[in-house]
């Protein structure tokens, strides 16, 4: 018995429909060109996608319109639904295409957070949350590490002058259950 060939993935076709054709191997433009003929829809969604990836790689806002108008009607729900959603947000759009603001670092932060939050999830609570955030956020930043408990008492005897000697494992905070103190 031939083994029948594996089918791509989904999610394979779908990256091919938006990834820059010049980038593509022989193995990926003959699988293109296969699904162009085995299914006229992406033939007729594909010129549409290409130019929508363009113009947000470029930043392009001009074509937005003609784009929206285009992809509306090219008779792929899809893609059409895609439009519609694009056009509700449409001032929004051409902000990004237009400004240089992005909210990508506070984004990225935010999911740092959330990372931090889920590896402790059910063995910590709020306060050993925080000392680890707090030393995600300075050993980032290339300050020796306090731990939050002992913040107060650090400063204190920073500020009277008698400083007791840093903590030569910070390593030891990360944990919820006897993690002792500086």
């Amino acid at each position: 018995m031939v083994p029948r060939a594996r089918r791509p993935a989904v999610s394979r076709l779908a990256w091919l429909l938006v990834r820059d054709p010049a980038g593509l191997g022989d193995a990926d433009r003959a699988l293109l060109g296969q699904l162009h003929t085995a299914c006229p829809m992406a033939a007729t969604a594909y010129p549409l996608l290409q130019t929508f990836v363009r113009m947000v790689r470029a930043r392009t806002p001009e074509p937005l319109d003609v784009w929206l108008t285009a992809a509306s009607t090219c008779g792929v729900p899809d893609v059409a639904s895609f439009a519609e959603g694009l056009r509700r947000e449409h001032a929004a759009l051409r902000a990004a295409l237009t400004l240089p603001w992005s909210t990508g670092p506070v984004e990225g932060q935010i999911t740092r957070l959330k990372l931090i939050k889920r590896q402790g999830d059910g063995r910590s609570g709020l306060d050993t949350l925080k000392r680890r955030f707090i030393h995600t956020c300075v050993g980032r930043l290339g300050y020796p590490f306090v731990p939050s408990t002992a913040l107060t008492r650090r400063a204190a005897a920073v500020h009277a002058g008698s400083a007791p000697p840093a903590c030569a494992d910070p390593q030891r905070h990360l944990h919820s259950r006897g993690a002792s103190r500086c």
